[in-house]
C-alpha cells in the first residue's frame, strides 16, 4: 500500500470526515467520480506535499475503475485500512484530536457540496477566525 493512502486518510481523519465524505471532497469537479485529476487538484488544495508521481501512484492503487476513475467502494476499502495514527503523532496531532467544522446550514451545504472549497470540511473546517485550517504535513516543523 503506498503511503499516500495513509497521509489522505489522515487528513480525512484530523477533519473528521468518513470515507464516504472524504471520496465526495475529492470530486473537485462534482460529476459524482474521483479520477486522476481530482486527486492531483486535492492533494495540492489541501497541500499533502505529495510528488505527482506519489498521486499517480496512489491513482493506480485504487484500481481507476473503467472510463479513468476510482471506485466509492475501492476508495472505502483503502481509506478504511490506512494507517493514519502514525502520520497524525508525527505531525503533533492524536488520533480524533481533528478541528470542529463549522455547522453547515442546508444553503451552504448545498452550494458547496462535492466542491473542495467548502465542501466537507477541508478548507471548510473553520478556526475562530474563520480561516480554513489544514493538517501540517511536515513532521516535526514547529507550530
Amino acid at each position: 500500500m503506498p503511503a499516500s493512502i495513509n497521509i489522505v486518510a489522515a487528513s480525512l481523519e484530523f477533519n473528521r470526515l468518513s470515507a464516504t465524505d472524504g471520496y465526495d471532497a475529492f470530486d473537485a469537479d462534482e460529476d459524482g467520480l474521483v479520477s486522476l485529476s481530482d486527486l492531483q487538484t486535492a492533494v495540492e488544495t489541501l497541500e499533502l506535499n505529495l510528488k505527482q508521481s506519489e498521486v499517480e501512484t496512489l491513482f493506480k492503487h485504487l484500481e481507476a475503475a473503467e472510463g479513468g476513475h476510482v471506485s466509492k467502494d475501492k476508495w472505502q476499502e483503502a481509506m478504511g485500512s490506512a494507517k493514519t495514527t502514525e502520520i497524525l503523532q508525527s505531525r503533533g496531532v492524536a488520533a480524533g484530536d481533528g478541528v470542529e467544522s463549522a455547522p453547515a446550514t442546508e444553503d451552504t451545504a448545498s452550494e458547496s457540496r462535492g466542491s473542495m472549497p467548502t465542501a466537507a470540511g477541508f478548507q471548510g473546517v473553520r478556526t475562530p477566525e474563520h480561516s480554513a485550517t489544514q493538517l501540517d504535513l511536515e513532521p516535526n516543523r514547529p507550530p
